[in-house]
This record gives C-alpha cells, structure tokens and sequence, in this order.
C-alpha cells in the first residue's frame, strides 16, 4: 500500500456492521467472524465495539487477522481481548528483515511491537495464532527460524502457520523458498511448539480432511501441511496394502509431491 498510517479512526458505524453481517448470515452457521479488512483491521478506532456487538447480537465467535503493528497500544490490546481468535503476523524479529518484507509506516519499531505481542499474549484467554511469510532470499535463515521460535515459545501460540507466495504478490521480486527451507523452518517451529503445534500452508487452497476413505489424498492433504518422515509414509503405504516404491515414484512422477531433506532426514512434502 502507498496509503502507510497508524493513526486509528472511525471507518463505519457498529450497528451497520452489525445489520450487514445479519444480511448476510441469514440463519447459516459459521466458524467465526473475521476481521481481515482492506489494510490492517485494528485501525479502526471501533472494531472493540463491533466485536462485543457481534458477540452479544449473533452468538458467535469472531476472529481477528492482525499484523501485530499496533498491539503497542493499549487500546489496542483492549479491544483484541474481546476477541475469541487472534492471529499475528511474525515473519522476523530482526528491525531490517522485518522492514525488507513488510515495508511499514517508518514511525513503527519491531521489537516495540513484539513487546506489545508479548504482553498481549500473557493477558488474552482466547486463541492465539501466528503467521509467519517466507521469501526467498529475506527471511528464509536458519538465525531466522530459531530466532522466531524463541520469540514463539515466550507467547506460547495454540498453532504458528508457515506460508509461502502461493498467489502473485505485490513486488515482483517476491519468490518462495525452497521446499527444504520450508521444511526446516516447521522442524526448528515444533522443537518448541510440539507436533501439533505447526501446519504449513503452501497450497494454492486449504486442504479438506472430509473422511474419503482414499488413501492417497488424505495423504496428500496431510503432506500439505505437514512434511512427513519418508520411511513414516512409507509404512502408511504399506500398512493401507500400497507398494511404497511404486506409489512414491507416481506421485513424484505426476509432480504432486517432492523428496527433500533436512539434517539428513528425508520428508515428503506436497509440491505447490
């Protein structure tokens, strides 16, 4: 964006976001509902309002996509608390990289922000999430990966999200890393969040894990956001009465998966 502010204002009146999300539920249900504007939800300077209307109103969950930038703010932080589900945005903790990727209002310091993050994090009884955006060549570092997953396992996140360029992007520079980099972050990610503490999203759409009953799709899907230990998928294969060779070799051969390696351990992971 070319329009770069921090200064919070009033973008629309609650009670017709609140008559506007009524039109358009009509009775149907839903997970949450989520913040995720035309720049950067928190600032408007009423979204407090509008989620504690949307809440007592409807009955419903909401969610916040937020880059983090101005969770500094106490305000800020009062409002989001209100909220069931907040997602931040952690694609580096060094003030260059940070910059490199994110081109922010120039008045904005990373490690303020983090500190606000951290602090948030501490007060917030909902979901946390985080998300973090490699690029080639910028952030893709193993001093990146270890330095995020410290910051990670002071804010404790339910899950951190690994994404990668999958749709053309705003500065035609942007590429996505290698497949191993990704690899490597969502190893050096789960030495502190656990198994079940990381997913990558590096497909074009989100996976469905509708029950199938097809082996290799749920397969698919689960290599999507989890790369998986070669000799692990393996004995799925076989164990699901499916000749590993045999089927590792016509994946790979119709270009769905690929074989990479980190510190001398092969994984399959879902080509994008």
């Amino acid at each position: 964006t070319t329009n770069l502010t921090i200064l919070r204002r009033e973008f629309h009146n609650p009670k017709e976001v609140l008559e506007e999300v009524k039109r358009v539920l009509e009775n149907r249900e839903v997970d949450y509902i989520t913040f995720v504007p035309n720049g950067e939800p928190t600032l408007d300077l009423r979204i407090g309002e509008e989620i504690k209307l949307l809440k007592e109103e409807l009955d419903v969950r909401v969610a916040v996509i937020t880059n983090g930038s101005l969770l500094w703010m106490n305000e800020v932080r009062k409002d989001l608390m209100q909220a069931d589900l907040v997602s931040l945005k952690i694609d580096s903790i060094n003030q260059t990289i940070w910059r490199r990727i994110n081109n922010p209002h120039p008045k904005l310091n990373i490690n303020k922000i983090l500190e606000g993050m951290l602090i948030f994090s501490k007060e917030f009884n909902g979901t946390l999430i985080t998300e973090t955006m490699l690029v080639k060549g910028v952030n893709d570092t193993i001093e990146n990966a270890k330095g995020i997953s410290l910051f990670l396992s002071k804010i404790n996140p339910n899950k951190a999200y690994i994404m990668i360029p999958v749709r053309p992007p705003a500065e035609n520079w942007v590429t996505a890393p290698p497949l191993e980099k990704v690899v490597m972050f969502h190893e050096v990610f789960k030495e502190v969040l656990g198994e079940g503490g990381v997913e990558m999203l590096i497909t074009l759409e989100p996976p469905s894990f509708k029950i199938s009953g097809n082996v290799i799709e749920n397969l698919l899907n689960m290599v999507s956001i989890h790369p998986l230990k070669i000799d692990y998928l393996e004995k799925i294969l076989k164990d699901n009465n499916l000749n590993p060779e045999v089927t590792l070799k016509r994946l790979l051969n119709e270009n769905k998966i690929e074989i990479v390696e980190y510190e001398g351990t092969k994984f399959v992971i879902r080509k994008h």
